[in-house]
């Protein structure tokens, strides 16, 4: 061939490459925030709060459609939403986010949990013509924040609460219903890596439910101390969370909690377990959390939970260790 020809047929490569390079790059920016704004929260009230300047406080005001985005610097977890008052709509999330005993929402927990790793951003302000439902559909299809994120549904919908629970739930009968048809839970225990990492043998059939109520607990000398939770998100992603923490016992959040100490430190002692709920399953995820809690509570199980349940976070009882 002669050499011009073979010039030719590299150059054409070449520009080939550099198109699909250059359109991917261009497909990843399409859905990433010109500027990301750090959270922060308040030491004293909890209030939760998005450090953006007055200009851009301004500019968020003018009333046009945007599609929005919250992403976790860490997990690169992302909730991706729309909006045609986007600084009421970020005011009424992140005030959401404050009230963390008050929500099931995976978002607002992360929010709460860890606003330091949390960045918020507009993502797209809409083009005449533009629809924002299908934009947004796109971005979460995108960025995966389904299985990988706090959307819970193609079109949004991720990080609303679920109801709470009805006032009028007769616990009491509940936790006799679940004592009736109760079945110890298979403990899957952590353990270290080669290269001490901290992992966990749960089976990716019970990792990735969705919405139910698990236990991470340790034996000790005075027996299992257990730690009962729901969550409304994947077990994957909610142990991801609480294994950040303990990997990490030098941030506050796992300083303050026993659970997390203690998984960092005896790590092959504490386990998971997935807790069958089924025979109160026409309760929601914040009552069944409260069940399972007063059913241990009943039973004289040592607890770490800080309440009866329903969203209570994690801190040591007065009963831990």
């Amino acid at each position: 061939m002669p050499i011009y020809k073979s010039l030719i047929k590299i150059t054409f490569v070449y520009s080939k490459i550099m198109s699909i390079s250059e359109l991917s790059k261009s497909a990843s920016d399409m859905w990433t925030p010109k500027k990301a704004h750090s959270l922060t929260k308040s030491p004293t009230s909890s209030r939760i709060r998005a450090l953006i300047s007055p200009n851009s406080r301004e500019e968020l005001r003018k009333g046009r459609e945007v599609l929005y985005r919250f992403k976790d610097t860490e997990t690169q977890e992302r909730y991706i939403g729309q909006s045609s008052d986007v600084a009421g709509r970020l005011h009424s999330q992140l005030s959401e986010c404050s009230k963390r005993d008050e929500t099931t929402s995976s978002l607002a927990k992360a929010v709460f949990d860890h606003p330091e790793r949390i960045t918020w951003g507009v993502i797209r302000k809409l083009e005449p013509g533009e629809d924002i439902d299908q934009l947004e559909t796109q971005a979460i299809v995108a960025k995966d924040s389904i299985r990988n994120g706090y959307n819970t549904r193609l079109g949004g919908g991720g990080g609303k609460a679920q109801p709470k629970s009805k006032k009028n739930v007769d616990i009491k009968k509940a936790v006799e219903t679940f004592a009736n048809h109760y079945v110890s839970p298979v403990k899957h225990f952590f353990n270290r890596d080669k290269k001490g990492s901290i992992t966990h043998s749960v089976p990716d059939t019970e990792r990735d439910r969705i919405g139910v109520i698990y236990d991470i607990g340790e034996e000790t000398e005075e027996g299992p101390i257990h730690m009962p939770g729901y969550t409304s998100t994947t077990l994957r992603k909610r142990l991801s969370s609480h294994l950040s923490s303990a990997r990490h016992p030098e941030t506050p959040r796992a300083q303050s909690n026993s659970l997390y100490k203690a998984i960092h430190a005896r790590t092959r002692r504490c386990w998971v377990s997935v807790v069958d709920t089924s025979s109160i399953s026409d309760l929601d995820l914040p009552a069944r959390e409260k069940v399972v809690i007063k059913f241990y509570k009943e039973r004289g199980n040592l607890l770490r939970n800080k309440n009866g349940g329903g969203g209570g976070g994690w801190t040591k009882s007065k009963r831990s260790v």
